[in-house]
């Protein structure tokens, strides 16, 4: 989902240098999604790749006091309990922040997109799959 969504932000004209994608810690599987990531040729628009920068993963607790325009957290939990329990900030801390979210109407259960060439279509992705049928090259489903 991560990798689709860094694509979809970069059929939109976002670069890379904008974003960063933060994750619990780093683990044999985040490894594998960086390596996934960092090798797709076509992750930004032909006309871009010349000005193509490496996309910045970071830990959470190291991205402390850093600004980017696009932060991606990938915050997988693969526990019984949901609990997120790896970062040294707390789970007091995340608590705050979800509900300072949840409170700014920003907390959406998937990814809302809107098709730029008929803005009033906007669908939310709920599932990797879902960028190809629904978006397919960051557009929508209507001929243009």
């Amino acid at each position: 989902m991560v990798w689709k969504i860094i694509r979809y932000l970069a059929q939109q004209g976002y670069g890379t240098e904008k974003l960063v994608v933060l994750i619990g810690i780093m683990t044999p599987c985040s490894m594998t999604l960086i390596r996934m990531i960092s090798s797709m040729p076509d992750l930004v628009p032909s006309a871009e790749i010349t000005s193509k920068k490496r996309i910045r993963f970071a830990t959470i607790d190291n991205h402390q006091d850093e600004e980017n325009d696009i932060v991606i957290a990938s915050l997988t939990r693969s526990n019984e309990s949901n609990d997120i329990g790896y970062s040294r900030t707390g789970k007091e801390l995340w608590g705050k922040f979800f509900e300072l979210v949840k409170q700014g109407d920003c907390m959406y259960e998937g990814f809302p997109i809107r098709c730029q060439r008929h803005s009033d279509r906007t669908v939310l992705i709920t599932s990797a799959s879902e960028f190809d049928t629904l978006c397919p090259n960051g557009g929508c489903t209507e001929i243009w």
